[in-house]
């Protein structure tokens, strides 16, 4: 095997998915494992391709001359064993939030366009890190290799680090203890969970022909979360908020944010309706719009008994449209009374046409949760060109250890 080109520079900014910027004879270069202004990097790059002139290299950070003081010494034992989980365990947590707010704000201005003044930045834009920055995941999915051993992915690899060896850092203490012994299926999918009241469940996918086989390996298969009034029984392998404080920070967010009184609230994407427990007693009305799954019925399970047991602000008619979000907004005629828009699409963002068919309703106000710094930003361009001003940002880091962000906005209808 021959050995890695190697080179020595210096970084600049940080790009998205947790590389940093540097140059080397006038090409770009990603890198991987380094830190903003960090000096006399050395890098392996990778193989350069064979067919054409490649704009780009990229690169994995071997010895830093001059660190950040930011860096810290690798957090994650199972990311130092190959798994594909913390790549960004050597920064500080307040490196790490800022390393991700330089990463949105430069994805809003280099790829949607959308400058935002300093002035701005200072008035109406805030970064915030959750507590805890480690130890914060209540759930994780694991693989299952050909011997039947749980563990995490390598990256872009189907090989596994057991569990047996390391765990990650991410996780509550205890997350995983005993998972190992539970006998999971080769070449199947486990699904570790933790809820409120401390109970866990464990669920094996496999997948089989028409479609997959759920076994349960340990609890009931459910996992009870709560925040504002309304507490969902949800299965362990359906959606929620990995770290513990994020679902109840968001619902707090929407709720601060469309408060007075409402008459028709959509809650798009939104699965089990967690995000609509900030409208209950706000609202008259709450639309959840998301395709059917086990998600819909525990919502739906939850707000009925919020309301059977009169809680507070219960008045609130929630009604669950099993259908996808695109196909929901094309189908629907003239409405009445649209206060306001919230909006959790996946990882691939709303898109033109969603954006497009919210904005020919003239929602006044608009919340939209974005996951990935890039179509967050360039959905935001949409709805700039759909008429709507941004009044308020905020980059919340999640997802400690690793690159992911959360970006949270806020839009008003301009001339509103």
């Amino acid at each position: 095997m021959t050995s890695p080109e190697t080179v020595t520079l210096d970084l600049d900014q940080p790009g998205h998915r947790g590389v940093v910027i540097g140059q080397h004879d006038g090409q770009i270069v990603f890198v991987r494992g380094g830190l903003p202004g960090e000096k006399g990097v050395e890098v392996a790059l990778d193989p350069a391709k064979k067919n054409g002139k490649q704009r780009f290299r990229t690169g994995q950070a071997l010895a830093i001359d001059q660190p950040s003081p930011h860096r810290v010494a690798g957090q994650c034992d199972a990311a130092e064993a190959g798994a594909g989980c913390c790549d960004l365990d050597f920064v500080d947590a307040h490196g790490s939030l800022e390393f991700k707010q330089a990463v949105v704000i430069d994805q809003f201005r280099r790829l949607a366009k959308f400058e935002l003044p300093q002035e701005f930045l200072d008035a109406h834009v805030r970064a915030t890190s959750l507590w805890p920055f480690t130890h914060y995941r209540h759930r994780v999915r694991l693989g299952v290799d050909a011997e039947g051993q749980a563990g995490l992915r390598k990256p872009k690899s189907n090989e596994i680090v057991p569990l047996a060896e390391v765990e990650c850092s991410q996780w509550l203490p205890g997350l995983t203890d005993g998972v190992g012994g539970l006998n999971p299926s080769p070449h199947s999918e486990v699904v570790v969970g933790v809820g409120r009241d401390g109970k866990r469940s464990v669920v094996e996918l496999k997948k089989t022909r028409p479609g997959r086989k759920r076994r349960v390996l340990d609890g009931d298969g459910d996992v009870l979360h709560s925040h504002l009034g309304v507490s969902w029984k949800v299965p362990v392998d359906a959606f929620w908020q990995s770290h513990i404080q994020a679902s109840a920070y968001y619902a707090r967010w929407v709720a601060d944010r469309l408060n007075g009184e409402l008459h028709t609230v959509w809650d798009l994407y939104g699965g089990c309706g967690a995000l609509s427990a900030g409208l209950l007693g706000s609202a008259r009305n709450v639309e959840i719009v998301d395709v059917a799954s086990s998600a819909t019925r525990a919502g739906q399970e939850a707000f009925a008994a919020a309301r059977e047991a009169g809680s507070e602000g219960t008045d609130t008619a929630v009604r669950f449209r099993s259908n996808d979000v695109g196909a929901w907004l094309e189908d629907l005629e003239e409405v009445a009374d649209l206060d306001a828009v919230v909006l959790d699409p996946p990882r691939t963002g709303a898109g033109a046409a969603v954006i497009q068919n919210i904005a020919q309703h003239r929602p006044p106000r608009v919340i939209h949760i974005g996951c990935d710094p890039a179509t967050a930003a360039r959905d935001a361009g949409l709805w700039r060109d759909a008429g709507y001003e941004l009044r308020e940002m905020e980059i919340v880091d999640a997802f400690g250890l690793t690159h992911h962000v959360e970006t949270l906005m806020y839009f008003e209808a301009a001339g509103e």
